[in-house]
């Protein structure tokens, strides 16, 4: 291993961004969960709200765009702190490699210093997925359309309100619906990538 003041001081400063970027992928994914359980919580007290006896065409906004809005909003932050997380995971994987080849040096069959990024990656199975999140929040954000739908045809709104208003608003709301799977699966594919492909 070299000895030089100036390569232990890289070896300083290298373990020193390898244990910062670990606390930033630890404050990632607690935001993610953070994130999804406050937007869950969220969008159960606007469904809720969207049930009480309010004006019907209030109640249709908050079941049939509001609550897709917020859905929208949860997945892009969610997701937006896992791509985070990934993105400092790749480079550690790097960072681990470097380090690694500095500390061993040439020696053929040493174990590695650090070794855990590059674990998972050989073990993807241990990744955290957070499919089941989404699927409830997806499954608020269905019920809550479905709910709209319905107190449009009880209360008379289709028929109180101009037909066009009332198309338009059906419209915008599974464009809402739509948009947040596609996107969960869109943002889901860019941090995978992310997580999977490593520096050379």
């Amino acid at each position: 291993m070299p000895s030089s003041e100036p390569s232990a001081q890289w070896l300083a400063a290298s373990l020193e961004e390898y244990k910062s970027l670990r606390i930033e992928i630890v404050d990632a994914i607690q935001a993610q969960r953070q994130i999804m359980q406050l937007g869950i919580t969220g969008l159960s007290v606007l469904v809720g709200l969207g049930l009480q006896r309010i004006n019907p065409l209030l109640a249709v906004l908050l079941l049939m765009a509001l609550v897709p809005m917020l859905a929208i909003f949860i997945t892009a932050g969610a997701l937006g702190e896992f791509f985070r997380a990934a993105r400092a995971s790749s480079f550690l994987t790097y960072r681990e490699k470097v380090t690694n080849r500095y500390i061993l040096g040439p020696t053929p069959g040493s174990v590695p210093a650090q070794e855990w990024e590059q674990w998972l990656r050989r073990n993807p199975e241990h990744v955290v997925r957070d499919w089941a999140q989404f699927l409830a929040a997806f499954s608020i954000t269905t019920g809550s359309l479905a709910l709209g739908f319905y107190t449009i045809f009880t209360s008379n709104l289709h028929i109180d309100q101009p037909a066009p208003l009332v198309f338009t608003l059906g419209v915008v709301a599974a464009i809402l619906w739509a948009i947040n799977p596609i996107l969960f699966v869109y943002l889901l594919r860019r941090a995978r990538w992310q997580f999977q492909n490593v520096p050379a």
